[in-house]
């Protein structure tokens, strides 16, 4: 079980990231390879404008991806699927429960309030 202080030493990015992987495990859509992500969390992360690097790119959500999957936060899932080389990109999926990631998540301001600004009309 992952500890919630793991989870809270996570930056803005990587929190996003990982909450995009608990909407996907709800639904049963994990694994999946980290460029799926990058829309969504795309999306998302402009909305701030104080957070420093509020772009996101492909490359940031796989390296994302990679820090957060050696912290022990996301499981590696090799997928049969090879690339045109030869070569496939690792899946990935979330290493505990989702619904720790939901307490931390509705305890975050930074995302809280973004995501209620999103909403209103």
């Amino acid at each position: 079980m992952t500890d919630q202080s793991a989870i809270r030493s996570t930056s803005v990015l990587e929190r996003i990231v990982l909450d995009e992987f608990a909407t996907l495990a709800d639904s049963g859509r994990t694994p999946v390879q980290a460029p799926t992500l990058v829309g969504q969390c795309r999306g998302r992360l402009e909305t701030f404008d104080d957070v420093v690097g509020s772009r996101c790119s492909e490359a940031d959500v796989v390296r994302c991806c990679r820090s957060l999957a050696d912290r022990g936060l996301l499981t590696t899932v090799e997928l049969s699927e090879k690339s045109a080389v030869g070569m496939g990109r690792p899946a990935y999926e979330l290493a505990f429960d989702p619904a720790v990631l939901r307490e931390v998540v509705e305890e975050d301001e930074r995302l809280q309030a973004r995501e209620l600004d999103a909403l209103a009309p």
